[in-house]
């Protein structure tokens, strides 16, 4: 289902995502995990992954590893900072002010 800019899947990977055009933020809530907000993602990001036939392998593919996550920096530990993997964030904690 997809309702303006938040769409619902049936998928083993992905529950829901959002886009916010204005601010190029795609979230997405990942099953048995948090959601995450993805920055700098083009409009054209969005469209592919709604209308894809995979949206855990879209997501892996297109998304994960290309956009910068909300508050990524700030949870970083040290082994995280050694080996520069991105540090994921709930959006629910990065939106905190």
């Amino acid at each position: 289902m997809t309702d303006g800019n938040t769409k619902t899947f049936e998928s083993s990977a992905l529950e829901w995502a959002t886009y916010d055009e204005a601010n190029q933020t795609l979230s997405i809530k990942f099953k048995g995990s948090g959601a995450y907000d993805y920055e700098g993602v083009p409009l054209e990001i969005w469209g592919g992954l709604c209308n894809c036939e995979s949206a855990g392998s879209y997501v892996h593919r297109n998304i994960r590893g290309k956009f910068g996550l909300a508050g990524k920096e700030d949870e970083q530990t040290s082994d995280q900072a050694e080996s520069k993997r991105p540090v994921l964030r709930p959006a629910s904690e990065a939106r905190k002010p």
